[in-house]
C-alpha cells in the first residue's frame, strides 16, 4: 500500500470515526475521499448511538464551563471550550475558513438556547447521543458534523431551520437583518458545490442559469444576499427566512 493511499485511509477513518475496514470498502466503490465520506454519511449518518459517554466526565467538563453563580454554561465559558476545541474566534483568526457552519450544527446537536448559551440538559444528551466525553473525541466528532452539514441535503436543511430562532434576541420575533445576512453568508457559501444544495432544475426554471445537477452556486448566494441588502426591512422574518425556497431552484428548506 502506498504512502498516499494510507493517507488517504487515515483521513477518511478521522473524519468519519469509521474503522480501516470501512475505509476501504467505501473508498475502493467510490474511489475519491470526498465523495466517499458523502456516500459514508448519507448511508450512517454522523450521529453516534454510543452510549458509552462517561456522565462523570461530560459532568466535569460542564462544571468546568459553567457560570460559578449558575447551572448555564454562558459567555466567558463558551470562549474557553471554544478555545480548547479549536474555534476561530478572532478577527486574525476569522481569515480564510469560516468556523461558523461547524458551531451551528454543535449548538442543534447540544440544544444551545441562544449564541453562547448551553444548557446542563443540552449538554450531557447532546454529547452522549454523539458519543463524546473528551475535548479529543468532541474535536474529531465535530469534523464529523461540519462534513454531514455538507453531504445531507435533511440535515443541512434541519440545521438552517434551527438557526433562525438560535439567532434572534431573546423575546424577538424576528432577526436582525445584519444578522441574518452573515448567517446566509456563512452557511450558503459552505454548502456552495456540496451534496447539501445540489438540485437539478426543473425545465421552467429558465431564470437561473445553472447546470443539470449544479446545484446552488456562489452566484445565486451573491444574488440573494444583494436581494435582501436592497429590501427596506431592518428584520427578518421566519417567512423571510424560509424564502430561500422560493427565490432560487432549492429544496424546501423546511
Amino acid at each position: 500500500m502506498s504512502r498516499s493511499t494510507k493517507d488517504t485511509y487515515a483521513d477518511f477513518c478521522s473524519i468519519t470515526g469509521a474503522s480501516l475496514k470501512e475505509a476501504r470498502r467505501y473508498l475502493d466503490k467510490h474511489k475519491r475521499l470526498d465523495a466517499a465520506i458523502d456516500a459514508f454519511f448519507q448511508e450512517s449518518g454522523s450521529r453516534r448511538t454510543d452510549s458509552g459517554a462517561s456522565t462523570s466526565k461530560l459532568t466535569t467538563l460542564f462544571e468546568k464551563y459553567k457560570d460559578p453563580d449558575g447551572d448555564l454554561i454562558s459567555t466567558q465559558g463558551t470562549v474557553q471550550f471554544f478555545t480548547e476545541l479549536g474555534f476561530k474566534q478572532d478577527a486574525e483568526d476569522l481569515e480564510g475558513e469560516d468556523d461558523t457552519p461547524k458551531l451551528l450544527s454543535l449548538a442543534y446537536e447540544l440544544q444551545s438556547p441562544s449564541l453562547g448559551e448551553w444548557t446542563r440538559k443540552g449538554w450531557m444528551d447532546g454529547w452522549k447521543s454523539i458519543g463524546c466525553d473528551t475535548i479529543d473525541g468532541m474535536k474529531t466528532a465535530l469534523t464529523r458534523l461540519e462534513a454531514k452539514l455538507g453531504s445531507d441535503p435533511t440535515y443541512f436543511r434541519t440545521v438552517y431551520n434551527y438557526t433562525f430562532n438560535f439567532a434572534r434576541s431573546e423575546g424577538q420575533r424576528s432577526l436582525v437583518k445584519d444578522t441574518a445576512l452573515e448567517y446566509w453568508k456563512s452557511l450558503l457559501y459552505f454548502a456552495v458545490g456540496k451534496e447539501a444544495l445540489r438540485h437539478a432544475p426543473a425545465d421552467d426554471e429558465e431564470d437561473v442559469d445553472m447546470d443539470v445537477g449544479q446545484g446552488w452556486t456562489r452566484e445565486h448566494t451573491e444574488m440573494w444576499l444583494e436581494y435582501m441588502k436592497a429590501r427596506d426591512d431592518v428584520a427578518v422574518s421566519k417567512d423571510t427566512w424560509q424564502m430561500v425556497r422560493t427565490e432560487a431552484p432549492l429544496p424546501p428548506l423546511c
